[in-house]
């Protein structure tokens, strides 16, 4: 995931991203004071206005726009920034279900699906959301890999007797040297978070394969991600545990899979075939499932310029 600064049109792809990009997706920001958030959007922009406390040798103050910065807030005219300085544990920047908006209790969540999401600005990798219930840790995110804004997310189930404790919280691992962060958005909904990206608004990109760069044709706002959809080997299935299972395909993908293998098998047996019509009949048979599965995949590829977000508003 990359992120626009509203100046440039052109972007060094990531080292994740091996093969393509095959196409791009701009943002569409959440809206940070929705009535499904559960967290009042000003929380997470400005301490005055949050109720967040800080602890483990964090300060927290407000950052607000300036003329020379570019990146930091992203999308609001301000947020929040954490320093920390480790002492020998955690640092955590939490939100108790108190100061969440009025009529959310811990035990008005017991037996529901909830997720957070935090928007975090950092340099270095390693910070973590996480929801915390009366079983202490319920769920952490994947942590921060150092990039920029990189947007957090976690989900669980809340226990069926949960009663007393349900909070959001940005955790700094112990360890290393001072680490500063910012946090712009955050959101805690029941149920899960909408997407922030509609995959059938996806382009192809142009990119230059020597020099590792991706072009658009208009500079993309600034602050919002671009997710990159590439290509890279898929890990093989293996002999033996755990790399067993392991491919990165779906149901529905293994079936275009099969399809596609299918069609180049019976395209070789054509040559050494009396009955060809036979043979043809069942290419013929292959073609209509694999188009059937490509219909059911919600994934599909569209060509054209790089649109979504502002940049969809203004190509209507």
């Amino acid at each position: 995931t990359l992120t626009g600064d509203g100046r440039s049109d052109e972007f060094t792809l990531p080292t994740s991203v091996e093969w393509g990009p095959e196409a791009a997706m701009i943002e569409q920001p959440l809206p940070p004071d929705a009535s499904w958030n559960l967290i009042d959007g000003d929380n997470a922009r400005t301490v005055t206005a949050g109720a967040w406390s800080a602890s483990g040798s964090i300060a927290e103050s407000d950052y607000t726009t300036t003329a020379h910065d570019k990146v930091v807030p992203r999308l609001q005219s301000s947020a929040v920034k954490l320093v920390y300085t480790d002492g020998g544990s955690d640092g955590t920047y939490t939100l108790p279900v108190s100061a969440m908006r009025a009529g959310v209790t811990a035990a008005g969540v017991a037996g529901r699906h909830v997720e957070l999401g935090l928007m975090v600005y950092s340099e270095v990798s390693g910070l973590l959301a996480r929801i915390v219930t009366d079983v202490g840790t319920l769920v952490s995110s994947s942590a921060h890999q150092g990039r920029g804004w990189e947007f957090l997310t976690c989900e669980a189930d809340v226990a069926q007797d949960n009663a007393t404790t349900f909070s959001a919280r940005l955790v700094f691992p112990t360890g290393g040297n001072t680490k500063v962060a910012f946090l712009e958005e955050a959101y805690l909904v029941l149920g899960n978070l909408p997407s922030r990206f509609i995959e059938t608004m996806a382009s192809e990109v142009e990119y230059d394969a020597t020099t590792r760069r991706i072009f658009f044709r208009e500079i993309p706002p600034r602050g919002y991600h671009i997710r990159l959809v590439g290509k890279a080997p898929i890990t093989a299935l293996g002999e033996s545990a755990p790399a067993i299972g392991s491919m990165e395909i779906d149901e529905k993908s293994a079936m275009i899979l099969y399809a596609e293998a299918a069609e180049i098998l019976f395209g070789q047996e054509i040559l050494n075939q009396p009955a060809q019509r036979d043979v043809l009949a069942r290419i013929a048979t292959v073609k209509d499932k694999r188009k059937d599965y490509q219909k059911t995949w919600r994934y599909r590829m569209r060509r054209g310029r790089v649109v979504g977000g502002e940049l969809a508003r203004h190509a209507l």
